[in-house]
């Protein structure tokens, strides 16, 4: 298998599986959002979509989980790492750099500046999220990296058959 093949089908297995989570992590939240009033859930849901630093977000986060998917594919197959341990780190990576996109925007829009210390407004706008967000995320990160994993390494073998 070349670099290219190996790269492409890393690409491809990792947008599929990063779009399943997605998916998922959205169909939870619409959940959440409609279970009190199902009409203003869905409002409210609809419309925080349409949020352009939402939208930016996502844009953010298939554009980088588009470049790791060729590192994904490379690493695993070509320089035989970890099938979990790969797609877990890039994934993670993926995460935080979507949260940074959030955290400045958050410190951008920072309006109460003489209310707030240094300390305060690194821990509101950077430790906290992170923190929050990294463990929240832990769970379906995992499961997206055994099989967004287990099926690059699978497509090696079924490759190699053929």
């Amino acid at each position: 298998m070349s670099i290219e093949q190996a790269k492409s089908l890393g690409q491809k297995e990792t947008l599929k599986w990063t779009l399943y989570i997605f998916l998922v992590c959205e169909l939870v939240a619409m959940l959440f959002e409609i279970s009190g009033d199902f009409a203003n859930g869905i409002i409210f849901f609809i419309g925080q979509h349409m949020n352009i630093h939402y939208l930016i977000m996502v844009g953010i986060l298939f554009t980088v989980t588009n470049l790791f998917g060729q590192k994904n594919g490379k690493e695993i197959l070509i320089l035989r790492r970890n099938f979990f341990i790969t797609p877990f780190k890039y994934g993670l990576l993926t995460i935080w750099i979507v949260l940074a996109y959030g955290s400045v925007v958050g410190l951008l829009r920072l309006t109460g500046k003489g209310t707030m210390n240094t300390f305060e407004i690194i821990q509101t706008y950077i430790l906290k999220p992170y923190l929050q967000t990294t463990l929240i995320f832990l769970i379906p990160l995992a499961i997206y990296s055994y099989f967004c994993g287990d099926r690059i390494k699978k497509n090696i073998i079924g490759i190699e058959k053929n």
